[in-house]
């Protein structure tokens, strides 16, 4: 029983000080990985669609000294033109936060209220939203732009918007294969420190079972030496010291004997 205890504290000792350290380490590289790549979807995504909207907002400058009417006439002709309709969403929204052209179709109605639009009209600057969508409650990324008219006043924002649901699905791919590649690392480790533990715990239970026969009288046992290490020399340690006890019990009987002849004659 007392062995069984022994061999079972050095395998939880090797599982805590080896498998449980590397299953830590192994964690916390499979999330830096999976957290720089949804970081480096994000930052890309958004630089698109930032350049987009200002390289967009420069061309479109040109319309600003319209009046609203014809203003808005080239805003629904642009939003109609737009070639990437699939990917994204071009939105012409007012100081009100009304949509007065969508590459979706022409009509006027309430843009989902973020935190882009009103930033990029108060900073007259490009700002970013990525969030849920409140109308819809899809995760998407919105870039707003303002629309500033020749007497400085913003009078909309022209806006990216783009459903995130594509780069939430190929982030999650990438999560599983990282995951699963931090599970093939953790099980090839496991496996192999398991046969490396077992390659010392056997031999150490061999040598305890002979050193118990030994102190049981069974003096002389020799075990057969199998390695070249450590092992190897305490196999002879203890081969030795088996053979040099039992020369000791036979001289001790040969003398035992040798005085009880004497004492008899």
């Amino acid at each position: 029983m007392k062995q069984h205890k022994r061999l079972s504290g050095i395998e939880r000792r090797w599982f805590l000080g080896n498998v449980g350290i590397i299953t830590l380490l192994t964690i916390a590289c499979v999330l830096a990985v999976i957290l720089s790549m949804a970081a480096y979807y994000d930052t890309n995504l958004r630089s698109g669609l930032e350049t987009k909207a200002k390289t967009t907002t420069d061309f479109f400058s040109n319309y600003i000294s319209q009046s609203y009417n014809e203003y808005y006439q080239s805003c629904a002709k642009f939003a109609q033109s737009f070639d990437s309709k699939d990917q994204m969403e071009l939105q012409f929204v007012n100081t009100n936060n009304r949509i007065v052209a969508s590459s979706y179709g022409v009509y006027s109605g309430m843009a989902g209220v973020t935190s882009d639009i009103r930033e990029a009209i108060e900073t007259k600057a490009i700002a970013s939203y990525t969030g849920t969508n409140p109308a819809t409650g899809e995760r998407i990324m919105a870039v707003s732009s303002p629309l500033i008219y020749t007497n400085g006043e913003v009078i909309g924002v022209l806006r990216y918007v783009t459903s995130l649901r594509r780069a939430d699905r190929q982030i999650m791919l990438f999560s599983l294969c990282a995951a699963l590649v931090g599970l093939i690392v953790l099980l090839v480790v496991y496996v192999s420190g398991r046969y490396f533990v077992k390659s010392i715990l056997v031999p150490v239970q061999e040598l305890t079972a002979t050193a118990k026969r030994i102190s049981a009288g069974s003096y002389g046992v020799q075990i057969p030496r199998k390695s070249d290490d450590e092992i190897g020399e305490l196999t002879d340690t203890i081969n030795e010291m088996s053979e040099k006890i039992s020369r000791a019990e036979k001289m001790q009987s040969e003398f035992v004997s040798s005085v009880s002849h004497e004492l008899r004659t």
